[in-house]
């Protein structure tokens, strides 16, 4: 019987998100660069959330102390947080849909990659615009083309198995597939519920 650990790495589904990876190889013609503007983006990303959270635990002494200085502190945070995600994402990132679970991912792409390849992964999770970096290893790369446009233009599965995982970044990935299923969730009773007051 698995544990609650590996079952939770089974629980899978597509989001949107913006992404980045280096392939480890010490092969210099297999090896690809990092974008460095993206690894800038993903590194100022880490340290305003490492000090959102210091901040978080100063900010909460007021809650019940001093409301209102409670409330001028979550403005300034708020008012902080637009400026910012206006900084890092000045230069529009594209989106790309990913299978994404707490233990590993699957992602189209133009090229092939060979099973077991270390990659590190570079992802921001929305809409928060969470930066976190992985480590993965591919365990499947399956050529897959049909009629959709996305197909055709990247015509190979990849599937990737996150390892050496620390628990916050676990929580990060949880929390992400858990607000990402309770938005469709929203997003389909919303349109069933349309439906039923149309009809």
């Amino acid at each position: 019987m698995k544990s609650g650990k590996e079952q939770r790495e089974f629980f899978r589904l597509d989001a949107e998100l913006i992404f980045d990876y280096q392939i480890n190889s010490a092969d210099p013609g297999y090896a690809n660069e990092p974008d460095p503007t993206f690894s800038r983006y993903v590194n100022l990303s880490q340290q305003l959330r490492k000090m959102d959270s210091e901040n978080s635990q100063l900010i909460d002494h007021f809650r019940f102390n001093n409301v209102k200085t409670y409330q001028l502190f979550q403005l300034i945070n708020q008012k902080l947080e637009t400026i910012a995600r206006t900084v890092l994402f000045e230069h529009a990132m594209p989106t790309q849909w990913v299978n994404i679970s707490a233990g590993g991912m699957a992602f189209r792409e133009q090229y092939a990659i060979a099973i077991n390849t270390d990659l590190t992964m570079r992802l921001i999770l929305l809409p928060k615009y969470t930066a976190v970096e992985l480590s993965g290893t591919v365990v499947d790369c399956v050529g897959e083309q049909d009629d959709d446009p996305i197909s055709q233009r990247k015509p190979y599965r990849i599937s990737v198995k996150f390892y050496e995982l620390t628990e916050h970044e676990q929580q990060l990935l949880m929390q992400h597939v858990f607000h990402s299923q309770a938005k469709t969730i929203r997003e389909q009773k919303k349109v069933s519920d349309t439906d039923n007051n149309n009809g």
